[in-house]
């Protein structure tokens, strides 16, 4: 695939995700099952950046304590940035320079909107000009690394999560949905918070090319239990979009 193909596949990626079907309940979310083309997905896949492109991050949420005491990573990230493309091979850059521009594009934007928003909400954002600050890194977590119940950042209003999967042998590395025991509980400040009190209600497993994001709001939990990675690394891209009105 060259470049052409992979700008010609980003507009089809537009086109499905705007036909996902989004959940209301517990929040706005969708999963779209396959997010990139197939033979753009493995095209990707096959380029994505080495262990030792990615950066040094420091342990979040729950882990932080025994990763701490460890002096293990709980995480690596590779910015969808400029500065980070540019430790790629020739070969690699055009591929993640297309994919940042696609991640922050306001046809992006727009359709991520459209889908998760409710429309009140649509209608202040445009009506008031709220400045958008998109954000995409890849992440590669560590064995055994977990993340409690949260909302996220009352900063963010959308959060993407694209699985880059090597195959379908360990699903049980995603992202579980969540809703509170208390259907009045709500947490406003995206702290981490523990299993208890908390019960499954969806799942999106870590499957090669899928895609699960969510519109943020004070009942959006989500989370995982410690991750088992048997195999291979165990890499997402984060996708971010900030508003600051």
């Amino acid at each position: 695939m060259d470049l052409e193909g992979l700008n010609r596949g980003l507009q089809d990626t537009l086109t499905r995700l705007n036909r996902t079907p989004v959940k209301r309940d517990p929040f706005s979310y969708l999963i779209s099952e396959e997010f990139f083309p197939r033979e753009m997905y493995d095209f990707i896949f096959a380029n994505l950046p080495t262990q030792d492109q990615f950066d040094d991050s420091k342990a979040i949420g729950q882990a932080v304590d025994e990763y701490a005491k460890s002096g293990a990573l709980a995480r690596r990230e590779f910015p969808l940035q400029p500065a980070f493309i540019e430790r790629l091979n020739p070969q690699q850059r055009p591929i993640w320079s297309a994919l940042a521009s696609f991640f922050s594009h306001e046809m992006f934007l727009s359709v991520m909107l459209k889908q998760l928003l409710p429309p009140e909400m649509l209608e202040t954002l445009q009506r008031e000009k709220w400045k958008l600050g998109p954000s995409a890194n890849l992440v590669q977590s560590t064995n055994g690394y977990y993340l409690g119940p949260h909302t996220d950042s009352p900063r963010k209003i959308l959060t993407g999560i694209l699985y880059f999967a090597e195959d379908e042998t360990q699903p049980d590395l995603g992202t579980e949905v969540y809703a509170a025991d208390d259907p009045e509980r709500i947490s406003t400040d995206g702290v981490h918070l523990p299993y208890e009190g908390f019960h499954k209600v969806d799942y999106s497993a870590y499957l090669p090319n899928r895609f699960f994001a969510f519109a943020r709001s004070d009942k959006s939990f989500h989370g995982f239990h410690r991750l088992n990675i048997r195999k291979g690394r165990r890499i997402i891209l984060d996708f971010k979009l900030f508003c600051e009105n």
